[in-house]
């Protein structure tokens, strides 16, 4: 992980904590939102986290909530660099 996803993982870390009351820790890979971490009236408010920090609309036709449903599934499928593809023709 480059340090600027890093970065970007930790911008998002402490948004969830700030939502949360300063809680201390934010498991990576606990559920955000059946763990009450992310409730669904603040679901827009983290994919406008995740658009400020990638610089990146997110196309809200083509995603499916799992890709949002921890901070690692979060890095995962919007922080890290899509592969280039090989072997094109």
């Amino acid at each position: 992980m480059t340090e600027s996803i890093k970065e970007q993982t930790q911008l998002i870390v402490d948004w969830i904590k700030t939502l949360n009351d300063g809680m201390r820790d934010v498991d990576l890979d606990e559920d955000l939102f059946d763990s009450g971490l992310v409730s669904s009236l603040k679901f827009m408010q983290l994919v406008l986290l995740i658009e400020r920090v990638t610089g990146q609309e997110v196309d809200m036709d083509s995603v499916e909530l799992e890709q949002f449903s921890s901070v690692n599934a979060i890095v995962d499928n919007f922080l890290l660099p899509t592969p280039a593809l090989n072997n094109v023709v």
